[in-house]
């Protein structure tokens, strides 16, 4: 810790200021700070960065030292907080609130730090105030701090992503107030610093391109743009966005007048753009699967009847989903993936489905598989129930066999798409990047939605795309990227009615829209519609059925809601994205009241996922209820590493569009909270 002296007098007022925007430095008037331990510093740090809320012992014990067993924990905190208050001046170290169960740096002007001088600054538009916000960073947060404790890297790491977040906002706010005044040269070095920071946002590289025009510079300006496309596509395997490309044009034709420039310059850009030439159709490539008759393999002739019927109900059900093309190879009674017979099948049938039936006493074993036109087996797998299809309706059977299929195609597909150049892609197989990334990350939900966008340069009238961009906000919001009350969130809203004008009839359209909708804007009763609509065409989708549970929960019919769930269970228990279906088992449970099964559910959920966000929220509300202290109060250590400042307020939040239909829920979730000491505010 550097510790920097200015003057020769001072008094009781004169504040510790600690410089976090950069390495840690303390600096005091009257005379130097012995050197704090960096563990100390670390502690100080949070405290700041959290001031006025009271952080329990505990999770302070396991931010720092999560490598401890916990009595050495505290004994370590216990020593931390002793050495702060003897390197304090007396009157800033009594701003260190200590109970037996908490630690607050209380609010007032003993302690002041750079990180809120800079929030102040940066409410401001006047060059002045946002010049010394950004004169304010010397480097990262806590630049240089290494603590051997993984909650304290992940909470650091994501502290630093919101303060890079806010500072890019700052400096573009500059650039505009610098542009404003024509003062060019220095809002283009603003704008290049931008860059430099997030190489990948492509609003900065806008920003910088529309100055640089302004400026009289048109040829820096497209080698401006031609740095952003070599960038995106030697990195991302992307191009860039069509806000990009359409600016790049219109400053190659001189079509920018100076005046205009800067005044349109976008501070929230729209990731989605609507009104582009439509140049292809979306789901002209979907792909077509033909349907070959199961073997019956059980020894029994006579159940060949059966067989042909269960072939006949996979084939139905498999036509449900809408992203699919399916065919009957009606005349391939012998056929096998490995006979020569291949040769007479249509050759754009880009997958063949097939299967074999076998009986154990009423278990019916069905073995299926996924070849290609030439008999290369691509995936295969196995379904099983206790059915006598002799006297049972094989519909069950049918929907899990065509589930199964849905899921491989797909995950095909995707693999395909992601091994295609970027420029070769098709905008349904844009869109199956985009489904496969939305939830990988941040980033992810950032790629996810630059890949819709050139979907839709592709075909602007693909809905499912549209639905999918306004999934990506409704994660973002459920993620805890973005807060309840984040205007940003209104955009997936737009883009989900935008998405039903365009195709109110396919069912992953719906069913997206529904739960956007039912999160973003607490529309339940229209959701509900929206996500019958879309079982209706495609009751197989799990997907769907995973939806219909959550809006049925929040609409407080837990029943309907528990037996969607167990449907979804049912159809594709195997499905690699359980953790989401068994966190809307657990709202449903936790919603009806069952909390030995909603915290059970939840157990699943982070099995899968242990940093789930949404889970975590349900695991301290079902652990806390249950008595079971020592699992809730490490779900909210993880929780407040994964969602800093996460509070009761912040829940309630979360919960405001859904409150009405559910209130007992949410009061159950406040008192599970308190019950580990969740902060109030």
């Amino acid at each position: 810790m550097n510790i920097q002296t200015a003057g020769q007098s001072t008094d009781r007022n004169t504040p510790v200021t600690v410089l976090l925007l950069g390495p840690f430095t303390a600096k005091l008037l009257v005379k130097d700070l012995p050197t704090l331990p960096k563990k100390a510093q670390a502690l100080l740090a949070f405290l700041l960065l959290n001031r006025g809320r009271p952080v329990p012992r505990d999770d302070l014990a396991t931010l720092l030292w999560s490598n401890t067993a916990t009595p050495q924990a505290l004994q370590s905190l216990r020593q931390s907080l002793s050495v702060l208050r003897r390197t304090l001046p007396p009157y800033a170290a009594t701003s260190l609130e200590a109970t037996p169960e908490s630690l607050t740096l209380a609010d007032g002007g003993a302690i002041t730090s750079d990180i809120e001088v800079f929030h102040n600054l940066a409410q401001s538009h006047a060059c002045e105030d946002l010049t010394r916000a950004e004169g304010l960073h010397r480097g990262e947060l806590l630049a240089g701090l290494r603590i051997s404790s993984g909650p304290f890297e992940d909470w650091l790491r994501i502290e630093r992503e919101q303060f890079l977040s806010l500072r890019l906002r700052v400096l573009e706010q500059l650039a505009m107030a610098q542009a404003r005044a024509q003062d060019f040269p220095a809002a283009i070095s603003t704008a290049k610093r931008l860059t430099s920071l997030d190489p990948f946002r492509e609003e900065s590289s806008r920003l910088l391109m529309r100055l640089l025009a302004a400026s009289g510079q048109r040829g820096l300006a497209l080698v401006e743009h031609a740095k952003t496309e070599r960038l995106l596509r030697e990195e991302l395997g992307l191009s860039s966005d069509i806000a990009t490309r359409v600016l790049a044009e219109k400053i190659r034709r001189g079509q920018l007048p100076p005046v205009t420039v800067v005044e349109s310059v976008e501070t929230n850009a729209t990731p989605i753009a609507i009104a582009a030439p439509k140049l292809a159709l979306g789901w002209v490539d979907r792909p077509t699967v033909g349907i070959l008759p199961f073997a019956n393999l059980t020894g029994d002739a006579g159940e060949n009847h059966v067989v042909d019927g269960v072939t006949e109900d996979v084939t139905f059900a498999l036509a449900r989903d809408k992203c699919l093309d399916v065919v009957i190879c009606a005349d391939a009674a012998t056929f096998r993936p490995s006979n020569s017979a291949l040769a007479s099948l249509d050759p754009s049938l880009r997958y063949l489905a097939s299967g074999s039936l076998r009986r154990d006493g009423k278990r019916v074993r069905l073995m299926i598989r996924l070849t290609d036109s030439k008999g290369h087996l691509l995936w295969s797998g196995r379904v099983e129930d206790d059915v006598d299809l002799r006297f049972v309706p094989q519909d069950r059977l049918a929907a899990q066999v065509a589930a199964r299929f849905s899921q491989a195609i797909r995950t095909l597909e995707t693999e395909k798409a992601e091994r295609k150049p970027p420029h070769d892609l098709t905008a349904y197989e844009l869109y199956l990047r985009a489904t496969a990334c939305c939830r990988n990350g941040r980033h992810g939900n950032t790629r996810a939605l630059a890949f819709l966008q050139q979907a839709l340069v592709l075909d602007p009238e693909l809905g499912a795309a549209y639905a999918l961009a306004a999934r990506c906000y409704h994660v973002q919001r459920m993620m805890g990227w973005r807060a309840p009350d984040d205007p940003q969130l209104f955009e997936g809203i737009r883009l989900a009615h935008r998405a039903l004008e365009l195709d109110s009839a396919e069912p992953e359209t719906l069913w997206m829209s529904a739960l956007a909708m039912a999160n973003l804007d607490g529309s339940l009763e229209e959701s509900r519609r929206l996500v019958d609509q879309s079982l209706a065409i495609n009751p197989n989708c799990v997907n769907a059925l995973v939806a219909s549970c959550f809006i049925l929960s929040h609409l407080g019919d837990c029943d309907a809601a528990i037996e969607r769930f167990l449907l979804a269970q049912q159809l594709n228990s195997l499905d690699t994205s359980q953790h989401l279906p068994w966190h809307a088992g657990a709202t449903a449970y936790f919603i009806a009241g069952r909390y030995e099964e909603a915290d059970f559910a939840t157990d699943n959920a982070l099995a899968q996922i242990p940093s789930y966000p949404g889970a975590l929220r349900m695991k301290v509300a079902t652990a806390g209820l249950l008595g079971k202290v020592g699992e809730a109060r490490q779900a909210a250590r993880s929780l407040c590493t994964v969602n800093p400042g996460a509070s009761i307020a912040g829940m309630r939040a979360y919960w405001k569009a859904l409150i009405p239909h559910v209130p007992d829920a949410v009061a159950a979730i406040e008192t599970g909270w308190r019950s580990v000491g969740m902060p109030e505010q």
